[in-house]
Formats: structure tokens, sequence, C-alpha cells
């Protein structure tokens, strides 16, 4: 089961290349290991010169912008536009494709305009819904994050299957958090500017622990994950910024992410699930939080139901807070050697080398 080595693949990712990196950029990585592999970043993702080398071996493309309102044309006329465009990047690219990723249901719908191509739709996020029934049609196979997901694809498509997130394995890193009195340390990774955080948890908690010290890591500004920054998501922000418990680190490389998470006493994820039970219902970050050993403490992830101890997962306000005190104030037993092995041990087997590995199974069976 070798299909997903020595091909020319192309991933489509709905975010450019950049510091921060999610499950796209995570699969073009791992998939150059065995492949020569394209990124189409969206057309408003500018190409730097640092991006090309951070991308290396992967050759970065810069994607046209679409015509306005080509969704509303018949279907003949929306394919010819893109097999127009599906020969341009032939062009750019001087190969033809023999594989097509698509995370980016809004853009190259019409997957059988790859036509010598096995095309795969990835879903990673269940509010992602742009042209789903075309994208789900015309792929070959589906993959998706959460049962809510595959549920969306598999009305379209009988080859549809779930898929964990992966889990990025890194070398170690002498990188340090930074110094602080406080003898408690807690780190929040993730793009702070995303619309599903449940800042009420984050304000009461960082209030109500004052001899804790908070790190956020992750994008608050403009960046690869945030190419338009809307004023009104900053209020949080500076809330947390004024805080003397509280240091916003920004974006950190994948090996540094891992080494501050190792490093923190408690990791913390604080999403409303309750409003967004599907579009909160599976993470990129857990993935790692989990990898690194550190207990973690955080909203419900409907995907980790049935994995006791890998989270410990709050329903409510009350219950998150009650969850973290008991992490600070009893650290051996949440730091058990058993309990930190069986973590690490979940994450390993979810590494993205292993996740193309079952990919690649899944392939073999449609081929």
């Amino acid at each position: 089961m070798n299909f997903l080595k020595g091909k020319n693949i192309l991933v489509i990712s709905p975010e450019g290349w950049g510091v921060s990196k999610l499950s796209k950029h995570h699969y073009a990585i791992e998939l150059s290991k065995s492949n020569k592999v394209w990124f189409l970043q969206p057309a408003f993702a500018k190409i730097s010169a640092s991006d090309i080398q951070d991308a290396s071996p992967i050759t970065l493309i810069q994607d046209g912008r679409e015509i306005p309102g080509i969704r509303r044309l018949p279907v003949f006329m929306q394919k010819w536009y893109f097999k127009k465009r599906v020969a341009q990047l032939h062009k750019k690219a001087r190969v033809k494709f023999d594989v097509v990723w698509n995370f980016d249901n809004s853009r190259f719908y019409h997957l059988d305009c790859f036509s010598d191509a096995f095309r795969i739709h990835h879903k990673m996020d269940y509010h992602v819904n742009y042209q789903n029934e075309l994208a789900s049609k015309s792929a070959n196979l589906c993959l998706g994050v959460t049962s809510g997901i595959i549920d969306q694809m598999s009305a379209y498509n009988e080859h549809c299957h779930f898929i964990q997130h992966g889990y990025v394995i890194v070398p170690k890193s002498d990188v340090v958090l930074p110094v602080t009195n406080l003898k408690t340390t807690a780190v929040y990774v993730g793009n702070l500017l995303i619309r599903f955080i449940h800042w009420n948890w984050i304000h009461t908690l960082v209030e109500t622990n004052p001899d804790v010290q908070f790190y956020f890591i992750g994008s608050y500004g403009e960046g690869n994950m945030n190419p338009f920054v809307d004023v009104n998501a900053l209020a949080d922000i500076s809330a947390l910024k004024v805080k003397k418990n509280v240091a916003l680190l920004g974006e950190k490389s994948a090996i540094e992410m891992a080494a501050f998470c190792e490093q923190a006493d408690i990791l913390f994820a604080a999403y409303d699930a309750e409003k967004y039970p599907e579009i909160t219902a599976n993470s990129h970050k857990i993935m790692n939080y989990i990898g690194s050993g550190t207990p973690v403490v955080s909203n419900v992830f409907q995907e980790y139901f049935t994995n006791d101890s890998l989270l410990y997962m709050a329903r409510s306000l009350e219950e998150f807070l009650q969850i973290f005190n008991r992490i600070k104030t009893d650290k051996l037993t949440f730091y058990s050697e058993e309990l930190v092995a069986k973590r690490k041990h979940f994450a390993l087997k979810n590494s993205y080398e292993r996740q193309v590995e079952r990919i690649d199974a899944l392939i073999h069976n449609i081929v």
C-alpha cells in the first residue's frame, strides 16, 4: 500500500503558509517526505521569501481570484471555468497532478475537473460548508475529523471515513517559557481571534487564579490565520493584556509550542461547546496538547467522550474552575507516570505519518 509515494500532489488550503500551522500544512509537510507537493494558497494570502524557505521542499502557489458569482452559473459553464484554472495550475507546476487533496470546499469544488487525479475532499471544520455537496460528489474519497462532518459528506459519497486530527512529532528544543515568580504555569495554544472562544471562562479562570502564570500562544493579529481582523474581537485580547499574571507570546513554531506545552503544569482550552456543539466537537490543538503528556482541562470535545483521562472536560464554568484547581493542587496524581505515558501513546498512534498510512490504505481499497 504505497499509493502515496512518488506522486505529484496538490494540496488546496483555505489558509496560506506562515508561522502558525494547521492540519493542511502538516499534511503537506508529511506528504513531501515521499512525494512532490504543491501547496495552493488562497488568493488573499501573500507568499513571502520566508514562507518559501520555511515550506521547502514544498512549492507554494498563489491562487488567482475567482470570478464573482461563479457558483450561480450553469454547471457546464462552471466546469469550463474550473478546467481552465486546472490547466493553468498544471502549467505553473509543469506537471499533471496525480493526487489533489482539497481542504477548501469553497474553491475547486468540481474536483472531477482534475480528471486524471485521485481526488480527496478533506473537511476539517463542520461550519466550512460552502460547496460541500459538489466537492463530496466529485471526490474519490472524503475524510473528516468529526462524526458530524462525516454525516454531512456521506449523503453524497459512499467513501467517507473518520480520520482523527494528526499529531506533530518534533525534535526536542532548548526554548523555555519566560521566567515567572508564580509557582504554577498554564498554557493556552490557538488563534485568539476565532469566534468560538468562551471568553467568560478564560477571563474568570485568570481572575480567580492570581497564583498562576497564564501564557497564551497563538495569533492575535493579522497573519496567515487571520488575513482580516475584526476590531471588535480585539477587546477581549486587550483585557487579557493588562492582567499581571498573563503573557501573550504570539505565534510560535511547532517545535517551540511542543516545548512550552511540556513545560507547563496545566494546558487549557475554552470553546463555547454549548452554543457550537458541532463546530467544537474536535480541535487540532488537542492532539498536540495530549502528546505533551501534560494534563488538559477543557470544554467538552465530543470526539473525546470515550477517551477518559486524556482530557478533563467540563460542561460548565463552575466545573471548569473546579477541575483546574484539582490539577493545580494535586499535580502528582494528574502527572502520574501511567497517565503521562497513556496520553503520549495516544498521540503517537495518531501522528501525521500514521494518518497518511491509514489514508493510503483507504485509497488502496478504492483504486
